[in-house]
């Protein structure tokens, strides 16, 4: 997470980029959801938010799509906090 917000996020400006920085500095824990093409085309997506969602409940979670930017969690759904 450090060589992350050093190389990608660091000039980020604004309140929400400032939760993400925040919130990455604190991380105890990552997840990594990776999908072929074929099985993000398919159910691969929304089971991979679900499974994310789960995970979520039961800490402080973010999520980051790549096509997406970063999310937070907010009553079992994500919502878009910063663009990537």
């Amino acid at each position: 997470m450090a060589e992350y917000l050093n190389e990608t996020f660091q000039d980020r400006e604004g309140a929400a980029e400032r939760i993400v920085r925040e919130h990455l500095r604190k991380a105890v824990e990552t997840f990594h959801f990776c999908l072929k093409q074929r099985h993000a085309d398919g159910m691969g997506t929304p089971l991979v938010y679900a499974a994310a969602a789960w995970l979520g409940k039961r800490g402080d979670a973010l999520l980051r799509a790549d096509w997406q930017g970063w999310m937070t969690l907010d009553g079992g759904e994500w919502f878009i906090l910063c663009r990537e």
